[in-house]
This record gives C-alpha cells, sequence and structure tokens, in this order.
C-alpha cells in the first residue's frame, strides 16, 4: 500500500510538470483587445484622444453671446460601445447662468484659443461667467491672438482671480502675425511655437520684459500680454508664429454660441 502511494504521487508530480506545447503557445501569445482588463482598455482609449483647438471669439454685446468652434471629438464616433465613457473625458463645459454648457471640452489635451482682436476686456467675459473654477482648474493649454489689447483696467483684477484658477495650466502661448494669415494663401495645420520672433530676428525671447517700440511689430503687440501674464513661470510662456488653419476662425459644422 506505501509502495502505491509512492507510485501515485510521482505519476502526480509527472503530471503537474508536464506543460503541454498548446500552452506554452499561449504564455506567449498577446491577448486579444477584448480580453484585457477594463483598466488597460481605458489607458489604449486614452491614447488615441486627439488634441483639439477650442476657438472662442466674437462677443456680441447686443446679444451677449460668444461665438467659436469646437470639433466634436472623433473618439466620440469611434465606438458604441465606449461612446459614454469618452463623454465622461470630454464633459460639456463653458456654460452660464442663461445658457447650457455645450462644449465639450478635455482639459488634458485641448488648447483654448482666444481669438478676440478687439481686446481683453471682451475676452474676460468668457472667464469670469463661462468657465467655472472647476473648469479652469482642468486647463492645461491656452492660446491668445497677439492683436488683444488691455488698457481696460482690468489687469490686475483678471491676474488675480482668472489666473489664479488655472491652476493646471503648463503652456501660454500667444500667436503673432495672425492678421497676414488672413491676408495671404498659406496653409498649415498648426502653429509654429518659438522662444523669439521669427519675422524681425531682433527681440530675444518673447516673454523679456518688452519695451514699446516700433522695432518689432508682432512684438508691440505682446506688451500687453506680459503685463497681464508677467507673474507665470518663463517655461509656461510660448511665442507661436502665423499658421493658423482658416477653420479656426470659421467652422460652420462646428460653431456654436452662447
Amino acid at each position: 500500500m506505501e509502495k502505491a502511494r509512492i507510485d501515485n504521487l510521482a505519476l502526480w508530480a509527472e503530471r503537474l510538470s508536464f506543460t503541454p506545447a498548446i500552452t506554452q503557445d499561449r504564455k506567449t501569445r498577446l491577448p486579444t483587445f477584448s480580453n484585457l482588463p477594463r483598466e488597460m482598455k481605458e489607458l489604449i482609449w486614452e491614447l488615441t484622444i486627439e488634441p483639439r483647438v477650442i476657438s472662442i471669439y466674437a462677443f456680441d454685446e447686443s446679444r451677449g453671446k460668444f461665438g467659436g468652434n469646437a470639433p466634436i471629438p472623433s473618439t466620440l464616433s469611434v465606438s458604441r460601445e465606449w461612446r459614454r465613457y469618452f463623454m465622461t473625458l470630454h464633459p460639456l463645459c463653458f456654460g452660464s447662468n442663461n445658457h447650457a454648457p455645450k462644449i465639450r471640452f478635455n482639459g488634458a489635451v485641448d488648447s483654448i484659443f482666444i481669438n478676440e482682436e478687439r481686446c481683453l476686456f471682451n475676452a474676460s467675459y468668457f472667464f469670469y461667467f463661462c468657465m467655472s473654477k472647476k473648469e479652469a482648474a482642468t486647463v492645461r493649454y491656452l492660446v491668445f491672438d497677439e492683436h488683444f489689447k488691455t488698457g481696460n483696467g482690468w489687469e490686475t483684477c483678471i491676474q488675480e482671480e482668472v489666473i489664479a484658477n488655472l491652476t493646471a495650466l503648463e503652456h501660454l502661448t500667444v500667436i503673432g502675425d495672425t492678421w497676414c494669415k488672413k491676408l495671404t494663401d498659406e496653409k498649415s495645420d498648426e502653429w509654429e511655437v518659438h522662444d523669439g520672433c521669427r519675422k524681425c530676428e531682433i527681440t530675444d525671447g518673447s516673454w523679456m520684459e518688452p519695451t514699446d517700440t516700433d522695432d518689432c511689430i508682432p512684438f508691440k503687440f505682446l506688451v500687453g500680454a506680459w503685463k497681464l501674464f508677467r507673474t507665470l513661470p518663463r517655461e509656461k510662456l510660448r511665442f507661436g508664429y502665423a499658421g493658423i488653419p482658416d477653420e479656426h476662425y470659421i467652422n460652420p459644422e462646428g460653431r456654436w454660441e452662447y
């Protein structure tokens, strides 16, 4: 009896140490997406999210509304199964007391482009009345047109109240020479970001303390920007040069209003 028990144990040990070839193949075979854990699926899907430029422009004082355009996130139309998940990554934002939020915004990848050529006073309405503190805290990329002006006494107020809410801000970019873009046939998918003014080759970096001279017209427009954002660390500040695609100004399919 004892010998039989030992033989059985040896047999079971041999069976346990034997691994069929098909099992070895399964160990080295990559799993299919459907078999991955939910957490890994989410990470993979998030890598497919495309950054967007959300334009804010033309505050209409007579109607008290903003205009703009924001392309619909492509991931919302890729998979019906995952649409609800992507909607949580792109929540509806930028509403007001009188208007429900309409724009899907993902602060981790999207850029807000303030294309307000008259003055920052109009653009400031957007920060005060259309962007909650919670939404402002998610903004990582903020872009201004070079032509915005301050000169209305709101600089200190905006600096203290608005910028203080942009706790996640990583890059602030001012786009120069956009007026030339409108008058030419240049085509580009994005703006070019660099440290100095490529046009005049005079300024030594876009965010040094500016002087109000005619040596560099694009840089001259940045005086107001510098006054407003001078407290931000230099590594967060960028200067772009032309190259803004036309659809960032008018895009009938993506236009929206408040």
